[in-house]
């Protein structure tokens, strides 16, 4: 039988003051008493799997949890960039010039048309000896 978020939070609740009793060695528990544990915990599982997690919003379907934690890249949006290539002074090696060389690049790129004329393998070799050669020019 499916149990509400209320229910299930008081489930939670009994655990935890179950798991409190265990650890301070207030309560032994029997053999009934851990079947019992074990069927909370068993319908706290499958209340979480029943759960519909909303996803991003041009994915309007719904999920369960497991199948939205199988889906999960660790993506973590636009600031996902900023948290691994954080600026100065938290990087000694940023380099304030990169976003400018960047578009510099690239846009030489299309006006030459190599994009057009290439494979996206050799596009990424010429666009990264281009952006070497830029940033030794400007050192």
């Amino acid at each position: 039988m499916p149990i509400t978020k209320e229910q299930a939070l008081e489930l939670v609740r009994c655990l935890a003051e179950d798991f409190a009793l265990l650890a301070s060695g207030e309560w032994t528990p029997d053999d009934d008493s851990c079947a019992a544990s074990l069927e909370v915990v068993e319908r706290l599982r499958a209340f979480i799997e029943s759960v519909q997690v909303p996803t991003h919003p041009a994915d309007r379907r719904a999920m369960s949890t497991r199948q939205a934690a199988a889906r999960y890249t660790g993506w973590l949006g636009p600031l996902d960039h900023w948290h691994r290539n954080k600026p100065l002074p938290f990087n000694p090696a940023y380099d304030p010039g990169a976003d400018a060389r960047r578009s510099r690049i690239t846009a030489s790129m299309e006006r030459d048309g190599y994009y057009t004329t290439h494979t996206r393998e050799q596009c990424a070799v010429e666009w990264r000896r281009r952006y070497d050669e830029d940033k030794q020019c400007a050192k």
